[in-house]
C-alpha cells in the first residue's frame, strides 16, 4: 500500500505522537511496529505534520482555558461578595489580588517584547 492510499493511517499516527503517546504507544495505536514510527519521524514532511498538530492541539486547549478563565474570574468576584463566609471572602480577595498581579506583569512584559520586536523589525543593520 503506497503512502497515498496509508494517509489515513498516517494522520492517525502523526495524531498519536501530537497528542503525547510515546513512539511504542503510537505504533501499538495504529498497528505499525516502532520502527516504522521511527522511520517516519525521521522524514522532515512526517515530523512537520506532528509538530503542526501539537501546535494545534495546545492552541485548542489555550482557547479552552481562555473561555473558561472569565467565568472563573467571575466565580472568584461572587466569592467576595458579603453573602460568603468571611474566610471564603478573603481566600477569593487574595485569590484575585495575586492573579491579577501575575496577569499584568505577563501583560506587560508581552507589551514590551512587542515594542522591541517593532524596533528591532525598524533598524535596518548591515548584514542582516
Amino acid at each position: 500500500m503506497g503512502r497515498n492510499q496509508a494517509g489515513g493511517s498516517e494522520l492517525l499516527l502523526a495524531s498519536a505522537l501530537a497528542a503525547g503517546a510515546t513512539q511504542v504507544e503510537a505504533a501499538e495505536r495504529t498497528g505499525v511496529s516502532a520502527r516504522t514510527v521511527r522511520r517516519r519521524l525521521a522524514e522532515p514532511e512526517f515530523a512537520a505534520v506532528v509538530e503542526r498538530l501539537r501546535v494545534q492541539k495546545a492552541e485548542d486547549v489555550l482557547e479552552m482555558l481562555g473561555d473558561s478563565v472569565v467565568r472563573a474570574v467571575e466565580t472568584l468576584v461572587e466569592l467576595t461578595g458579603p453573602s460568603a463566609p468571611a474566610p471564603v471572602r478573603l481566600a477569593a480577595a487574595r485569590t484575585l489580588l495575586e492573579q491579577y498581579s501575575r496577569f499584568s506583569a505577563s501583560v506587560d512584559v508581552d507589551r514590551r517584547l512587542r515594542v522591541l520586536e517593532m524596533a528591532d523589525d525598524a533598524i535596518d543593520l548591515p548584514g542582516r
